[in-house]
């Protein structure tokens, strides 16, 4: 989900338009929590057509990645709506031709800004059925497409943009783009980490990449050792230049959802990771170049199934703070507020259910999309909390 800078909150996903068939859906809120539009693009029959990721530009218009059918029964594609009424203005599919042959399908996982009008998007393509990790810059205002890369079998699970280059992370790489040409400048296949317990080591499976302040890329998911089914939360610094390893950390390798799910940086240039780290939902501020934690905080009440439960969803900074998303082993609607010292601002429990997604919207509105019981059923919710205090009311 996004939030533009009039307080509206922009929500993108799926919906169900009958037994196997689903279409991209995206609809925009104002700050009261009123529709103001809503779009579904239908997708083909079982194709799990789907918008996985939001950005609002500077004017207000409204960019989505995801899956949709266009030439294909299932494509990466990325559109641009209208902010103010929702109306499409363009739909562009990523296709391309490898040196295995062109592309047959493909979905897309993440979208970002490059600030000087182009729109990135990371997912993958496949050809011939295969998957293969891909990133495209389009430009943001017409969708024309200035280029595309693929790299290895698997999909680019993020995107950001740092100060001469695209850094993209995926699986077990990171790779960097020349952000006029899309031509790799390096491609790092990070090494087998070790846990920091006697489980042993583990392959990433990285989810997250962002810049810090110093430059350096901080790329975060987890290791997994697939032969005794365990994992450990992870978190890299590279260099930018060439992607070697400055600093790495791990928690203990243990059965369950272990994964440093995301990674943020505030306006200053510091990085937040949120997941479920050490057997708890975490959030964690880490130090400049040397990726040691200036804290670490549990948002929460610790789960009472520590092994099994939901930890941290989705984490945003904005205004001197760090907001954090997610469900405890009880599975509940929980949303926290931590100063940027890692002190609590607040906190807010709705009952049973999950928040999966936030934005921080411009002033004191900040929105929360997920799952909660409503009359007996399980329904999506939107959620509008107050930056400075619990405040919650749902539509």
């Amino acid at each position: 989900m996004a939030a533009d800078r009039s307080g509206n909150a922009m929500v993108a996903g799926d919906r169900l338009l009958g037994p196997g068939r689903s279409g991209l859906f995206v609809a925009s809120f104002n700050g009261a929590g009123r529709e103001r539009w809503t779009v579904t693009e239908p997708g083909q029959p079982w194709s799990g057509a789907q918008a996985r990721a939001a950005v609002v530009e500077p004017g207000g218009d409204v960019l989505v990645v995801g899956v949709l059918g266009v030439t294909q029964s299932a494509e990466m594609v990325v559109a641009r709506y209208d902010g103010t009424t929702g109306a499409r203005e363009w739909l562009r599919a990523v296709e391309t031709v490898t040196p295995e042959g062109p592309t047959d399908g493909g979905a897309g996982n993440s979208l970002v800004l490059d600030g000087n009008g182009g729109v990135l998007a990371g997912g993958y393509v496949t050809v011939g059925g295969s998957p293969r990790a891909a990133v495209a810059k389009l430009d943001a205002a017409t969708g024309e497409m200035r280029w595309t890369w693929t790299g290895a079998v698997g999909e680019a699970r993020s995107v950001a943009v740092g100060r001469r280059a695209v850094f993209a992370v995926g699986t077990s790489f990171a790779v960097c783009l020349n952000p006029a040409t899309g031509a790799s400048s390096w491609t790092a296949t990070l090494p087998r980490g070790t846990a920091s317990s006697a489980s042993g080591a583990g392959r990433p499976y990285l989810r997250s990449v962002v810049v810090d302040r110093s430059g350096t890329v901080v790329v975060s998911g987890a290791l997994r050792n697939s032969e005794e089914d365990t994992r450990a939360f992870y978190v890299a610094g590279l260099e930018p230049t060439d992607g070697r390893v400055r600093w790495q950390q791990s928690g203990p390798s243990v059965w369950g959802a272990e994964m440093a799910v995301k990674a943020v940086a505030d306006s200053g240039g510091s990085v937040y990771l949120g997941g479920r780290m050490r057997q708890s939902p975490t959030v964690m501020r880490l130090r400049p170049n040397g990726g040691s934690s200036v804290w670490s905080r549990r948002p929460w009440t610790p789960d009472g199934a520590p092994d099994m439960a939901t930890g941290v969803l989705d984490i945003a900074a904005d205004d001197g703070c760090v907001y954090a998303a997610g469900a405890d082993g009880a599975d509940r609607f929980l949303v926290t507020a931590l100063n940027t010292s890692g002190s609590p601002k607040w906190r807010s429990d709705l009952g049973p259910g999950r928040a999966v997604a936030i934005a921080p919207a411009i002033g004191d509105r900040l929105f929360a999309v997920g799952r909660q019981m409503v009359n007996g059923t399980s329904s999506t919710v939107l959620v509008a909390y107050g930056k400075t205090k619990v405040s919650a009311s749902r539509r």
